[in-house]
């Protein structure tokens, strides 16, 4: 029996390690090309508006690569350790592509790999139904730490070797294969998404939404607050840390009041510091308020995650962050749309996505 309880604790660790790391890796990827926007325009010679066609195609990659995963993961072994190499290599290499069609080429069958990539991670761990809150934490704390990482390789590392190595970085996936030895869970796909409630999946919907419409155009603002791109650089590595700070402050809140209390409160706020963000011209309010903003929704994303629906559903925090991913999708295709006005109407969208939220919001409580 204690044999037996050592095994489940190293196999336990081990998952939760995976989860960490894995979360991690696929934020990095993700988030980079924003932070690094202005080298990739300058090294292909694009307007802005163009590179809001990055995310655009990496995220519609990582949507359909989640169409797909049945076809990778019932392959053999060798072929998805193949699949899986290729993944980590095309995210890598994306430097090499030597024109823009071919870096957004490369881009979409990076975020494919990582839709798949991310299924994988939900099987391999599923044995942690009875670990979910803990699974939780360790998903969001990666989630997070991606983006400071990817912050602090943009602030120190890319001025001084180029914007190449941040995607070299990216290498480190190979890191992430010896935990396959250790989590042998059967690749046998259970679909639990119908138990999911539809409210939470919109919810997580338009926050992601609100992040990416932010996270997207976040360079282009504070370049054009400092004229200075090492200042621009460290202000959104300081945005990213208030975002880990976010996550950890919903802890101590959550002590104090409740959910609906909480979740109302921080939209009312999006609003009312949206609403500055639209009307001010004072380009230090700017960098203020979109630092409120950062740490509000971060709150908020641990919030919604208190859910019972997410507690009690190991499955259902890896589907949430799909259905982020899925916002960030329509956030590059409005930030397309409403370049060169998107700085002053991103505030505008926030605020509108934070009303939708409180009626969603309020409307899941009364039918439940």
């Amino acid at each position: 029996m204690e044999n037996k309880n050592i095994f489940l604790n190293s196999k336990l660790n081990i998952s939760l390690a995976f989860i960490f790391f894995s979360m991690l890796y696929i934020s990095y990827s993700l988030v980079l090309p924003n932070f690094i926007s202005f080298e990739i325009l300058g090294e292909y010679n694009i307007e802005m508006k163009k590179f809001y066609v990055i995310n655009f195609t990496t995220f519609f990659g990582f949507n359909f690569g989640i169409l797909l995963f049945r076809i990778i993961l019932n392959m053999n072994k060798v072929v998805r350790r193949f699949f899986f190499t290729l993944v980590v290599l095309l995210n890598a290499f994306s430097f090499l592509a030597p024109d823009y069609d071919y870096f957004l080429f490369l881009r979409f069958l990076a975020g494919m790999g990582l839709g798949v990539y991310w299924i994988y991670v939900r099987i391999k761990t599923s044995f942690l139904s009875e670990y979910s809150k803990i699974k939780f934490y360790f998903g969001t704390l990666g989630l997070v730490l991606g983006y400071v990482f990817a912050a602090m390789i943009n602030l120190i590392v890319v001025p001084q070797l180029g914007w190449s190595a941040g995607f070299l970085v990216l290498f480190s996936g190979f890191l992430l294969f010896p935990f396959n030895k250790y989590l042998d869970t059967n690749i046998s796909y259970f679909d639990n998404n119908k138990e999911c409630k539809i409210c939470l999946n919109f919810f997580f919907f338009l926050s992601g939404f609100d992040f990416y419409i932010l996270i997207s155009n976040i360079k282009l603002i504070y370049f054009n607050v400092f004229s200075d791109l090492y200042l621009t650089n460290l202000h959104i590595f300081i945005l990213t840390v208030l975002l880990l700070i976010g996550i950890k402050l919903s802890k101590y809140i959550f002590r104090f009041f409740s959910v609906f209390k909480i979740i109302i409160t921080l939209n009312l706020l999006l609003i009312f510091f949206s609403i500055i963000g639209f009307y001010t011209s004072d380009k230090l309010l700017i960098i203020l308020v979109t630092f409120l903003i950062f740490v509000f929704q971060s709150i908020s994303w641990s919030f919604i995650s208190q859910f019972e629906s997410i507690k009690d559903d190991v499955e259902n925090y890896l589907y949430a962050f799909h259905m982020s991913i899925f916002g960030g999708l329509f956030a590059s295709f409005v930030s397309y749309l409403l370049y060169p006005q998107i700085e002053r109407y991103m505030f505008v969208f926030i605020m509108i996505i934070s009303m939708v939220f409180i009626i969603a919001f309020k409307f899941s409580l009364k039918s439940n």
